[in-house]
Protein backbone atom coordinates (compact mmCIF):
# COMPACT_ATOMS: atom_id res chain seq x y z
CA UNK A 1 0.00 0.00 0.00
CA UNK A 2 2.44 2.55 1.11
CA UNK A 3 6.08 2.89 -0.38
CA UNK A 4 7.53 3.24 2.83
CA UNK A 5 9.07 0.27 4.13
CA UNK A 6 7.20 -1.41 7.05
CA UNK A 7 7.14 -4.10 8.95
CA UNK A 8 6.09 -5.55 12.47
CA UNK A 9 2.49 -4.15 12.19
CA UNK A 10 0.48 -4.03 14.93
CA UNK A 11 -3.38 -2.55 15.54
CA UNK A 12 -5.63 -2.33 18.70
CA UNK A 13 -6.13 -5.04 20.40
CA UNK A 14 -10.35 -4.48 20.60
CA UNK A 15 -9.89 -4.58 16.29
CA UNK A 16 -7.71 -7.50 15.80
CA UNK A 17 -9.02 -10.09 13.49
CA UNK A 18 -11.74 -7.41 12.42
CA UNK A 19 -11.76 -4.55 10.03
CA UNK A 20 -8.95 -1.88 11.45
CA UNK A 21 -8.66 1.74 10.20
CA UNK A 22 -5.58 2.35 11.21
CA UNK A 23 -2.34 -0.18 11.62
CA UNK A 24 0.93 0.83 13.34
CA UNK A 25 4.21 -1.17 12.68
CA UNK A 26 8.43 0.20 12.25
CA UNK A 27 10.43 1.30 9.06
CA UNK A 28 13.67 1.63 8.46
CA UNK A 29 14.95 5.17 6.63
CA UNK A 30 17.22 5.07 3.71
CA UNK A 31 16.96 1.41 2.76
CA UNK A 32 14.62 -1.61 2.85
CA UNK A 33 13.56 -4.60 5.70
CA UNK A 34 14.93 -7.01 2.81
CA UNK A 35 17.88 -5.32 2.91
CA UNK A 36 18.14 -4.28 6.69
CA UNK A 37 17.84 -8.17 7.27
CA UNK A 38 20.62 -9.04 6.01
CA UNK A 39 22.85 -7.50 8.42
CA UNK A 40 23.15 -8.23 11.86
CA UNK A 41 20.39 -6.02 13.84
CA UNK A 42 18.29 -4.07 11.78
CA UNK A 43 18.45 0.09 12.82
CA UNK A 44 14.88 0.66 13.17
CA UNK A 45 14.50 4.55 13.64
CA UNK A 46 10.58 5.21 13.00
CA UNK A 47 7.48 4.26 14.14
CA UNK A 48 4.80 4.47 11.18
CA UNK A 49 0.67 4.92 11.33
CA UNK A 50 -1.21 3.49 7.88
CA UNK A 51 -4.79 5.07 7.87
CA UNK A 52 -5.98 1.96 5.36
CA UNK A 53 -9.29 3.03 5.06
CA UNK A 54 -7.99 6.49 3.49
CA UNK A 55 -5.40 4.14 1.03
CA UNK A 56 -7.51 1.63 0.08
CA UNK A 57 -10.59 4.02 -1.19
CA UNK A 58 -7.67 5.49 -3.12
CA UNK A 59 -6.77 2.59 -4.65
CA UNK A 60 -9.85 1.78 -5.78
CA UNK A 61 -10.39 4.71 -7.01
CA UNK A 62 -7.51 4.61 -8.86
CA UNK A 63 -5.57 1.09 -8.89
CA UNK A 64 -1.52 0.81 -9.11
CA UNK A 65 0.42 -1.41 -10.90
CA UNK A 66 -0.17 -5.38 -10.07
CA UNK A 67 2.35 -6.75 -7.87
CA UNK A 68 5.09 -3.75 -7.85
CA UNK A 69 2.81 -0.89 -7.25
CA UNK A 70 1.71 1.11 -4.07
CA UNK A 71 -1.64 3.44 -3.84
CA UNK A 72 1.17 5.87 -2.12
CA UNK A 73 4.46 6.02 -3.62
CA UNK A 74 6.13 9.12 -1.84
CA UNK A 75 9.29 7.63 0.27
CA UNK A 76 9.71 8.50 4.62
CA UNK A 77 11.38 12.05 3.72
CA UNK A 78 8.65 12.93 1.42
CA UNK A 79 5.49 11.96 4.07
CA UNK A 80 7.64 13.77 6.74
CA UNK A 81 7.72 16.85 5.14
CA UNK A 82 3.84 16.85 4.08
CA UNK A 83 3.08 18.59 7.24
CA UNK A 84 -0.90 17.59 5.89
CA UNK A 85 -2.40 16.86 9.48
CA UNK A 86 -4.93 14.51 6.95
CA UNK A 87 -2.00 12.43 5.67
CA UNK A 88 -2.89 8.75 5.53
CA UNK A 89 0.77 8.03 6.54
CA UNK A 90 2.07 9.63 9.32
CA UNK A 91 5.52 8.69 10.59
CA UNK A 92 7.72 9.45 13.97
CA UNK A 93 11.09 9.52 13.12
CA UNK A 94 13.65 9.31 16.12
CA UNK A 95 16.34 11.36 16.75
CA UNK A 96 19.77 10.24 14.77
CA UNK A 97 21.43 7.41 16.30
CA UNK A 98 18.44 6.22 18.77
CA UNK A 99 16.70 3.35 17.30
CA UNK A 100 13.32 1.09 18.51
CA UNK A 101 11.60 -2.21 17.97
CA UNK A 102 8.15 -3.38 17.51
CA UNK A 103 5.86 -0.49 19.18
CA UNK A 104 2.79 -2.03 21.07
CA UNK A 105 -0.62 0.15 21.27
CA UNK A 106 -1.80 1.14 24.57
CA UNK A 107 -5.57 2.24 24.36
CA UNK A 108 -6.78 4.95 26.32
CA UNK A 109 -9.82 3.53 28.91
CA UNK A 110 -12.83 5.38 27.65
CA UNK A 111 -11.43 6.23 24.56
CA UNK A 112 -13.73 6.58 21.98
CA UNK A 113 -11.58 6.48 18.09
CA UNK A 114 -9.42 3.77 17.55
CA UNK A 115 -6.24 5.38 17.05
CA UNK A 116 -7.10 6.60 20.75
CA UNK A 117 -3.81 6.55 22.35
CA UNK A 118 -0.66 5.68 23.27
CA UNK A 119 2.12 3.58 21.25
CA UNK A 120 5.34 2.37 24.08
CA UNK A 121 8.50 0.80 22.80
CA UNK A 122 11.89 0.81 24.31
CA UNK A 123 14.31 3.09 22.69
CA UNK A 124 18.40 3.08 22.87
CA UNK A 125 20.44 5.83 21.75
CA UNK A 126 23.12 3.66 19.94
CA UNK A 127 25.31 7.65 18.92
CA UNK A 128 26.26 7.98 22.55
CA UNK A 129 26.31 4.29 24.50
CA UNK A 130 28.34 2.48 22.35
CA UNK A 131 32.19 1.27 22.41
CA UNK A 132 34.76 1.90 19.19
CA UNK A 133 33.36 -1.76 18.70
CA UNK A 134 30.25 -1.11 18.71
CA UNK A 135 29.61 -3.03 21.66
CA UNK A 136 27.40 -1.38 24.34
CA UNK A 137 28.63 0.32 26.99
CA UNK A 138 28.84 -1.34 30.79
CA UNK A 139 26.52 1.46 31.64
CA UNK A 140 24.22 1.68 28.79
CA UNK A 141 20.39 1.79 29.09
CA UNK A 142 17.35 2.22 27.38
CA UNK A 143 14.49 3.78 27.69
CA UNK A 144 10.65 3.21 27.47
CA UNK A 145 9.25 5.76 24.98
CA UNK A 146 5.48 6.82 25.08
CA UNK A 147 4.17 8.06 21.92
CA UNK A 148 0.75 9.84 21.08
CA UNK A 149 -1.08 7.17 18.26
CA UNK A 150 -3.24 9.70 17.55
CA UNK A 151 -0.46 12.91 16.80
CA UNK A 152 2.38 10.54 16.02
CA UNK A 153 4.38 13.77 16.81
CA UNK A 154 4.84 13.95 20.67
CA UNK A 155 6.48 11.89 22.90
CA UNK A 156 4.51 11.73 26.05
CA UNK A 157 6.87 10.11 28.65
CA UNK A 158 10.24 9.02 28.48
CA UNK A 159 11.46 6.46 31.28
CA UNK A 160 15.02 5.90 31.63
CA UNK A 161 15.21 2.01 32.51
CA UNK A 162 17.98 0.59 35.08
CA UNK A 163 19.83 -1.65 32.00
CA UNK A 164 19.64 -1.96 28.65
CA UNK A 165 16.93 -3.81 27.13
CA UNK A 166 18.54 -6.26 24.16
CA UNK A 167 17.53 -5.89 20.80
CA UNK A 168 14.35 -8.07 19.75
CA UNK A 169 11.20 -8.00 18.58
CA UNK A 170 7.58 -8.70 19.60
CA UNK A 171 6.10 -7.45 22.87
CA UNK A 172 2.99 -7.50 24.58
CA UNK A 173 0.87 -5.25 27.04
CA UNK A 174 -1.28 -6.14 29.52
CA UNK A 175 -3.33 -3.30 31.51
CA UNK A 176 -3.63 -3.23 35.23
CA UNK A 177 -7.26 -4.88 34.75
CA UNK A 178 -6.07 -7.81 32.89
CA UNK A 179 -3.37 -8.65 34.95
CA UNK A 180 -5.70 -8.46 38.27
CA UNK A 181 -8.19 -11.09 36.44
CA UNK A 182 -5.43 -13.78 35.90
CA UNK A 183 -5.74 -16.75 37.19
CA UNK A 184 -2.79 -18.21 39.90
CA UNK A 185 -0.86 -20.68 38.25
CA UNK A 186 -2.15 -23.55 40.67
CA UNK A 187 -5.44 -23.13 39.65
CA UNK A 188 -3.65 -23.56 35.17
CA UNK A 189 -2.07 -26.46 35.74
CA UNK A 190 -2.47 -29.78 37.61
CA UNK A 191 0.11 -32.54 38.40
CA UNK A 192 -2.69 -35.28 39.65
CA UNK A 193 -1.75 -37.11 35.81
CA UNK A 194 2.20 -37.43 36.41
CA UNK A 195 1.91 -40.99 38.83
CA UNK A 196 -0.54 -42.32 35.77
CA UNK A 197 0.92 -45.92 35.58
CA UNK A 198 -1.01 -46.13 31.78
CA UNK A 199 1.61 -43.23 30.50
CA UNK A 200 4.72 -45.06 31.69
CA UNK A 201 6.34 -47.34 28.63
Amino acid sequence: MSATPFGFPIVRDTVSMSAAKYIYGCSVGGTSFGVALGGVVVMINALVKINVETLIAKGKRSSPTPIKGCVDERDMDAILASGDPQDPIKIFKLPVGHCTREPRFVPRRDGTREDDRWLVTYVFDESTQLSVGGEPEEDAYSELWIVDAMSMVNVVAKIRLPQRVPYGFHGNWFSQDEIEAQRPTEKLRSYHYADRQDWAR
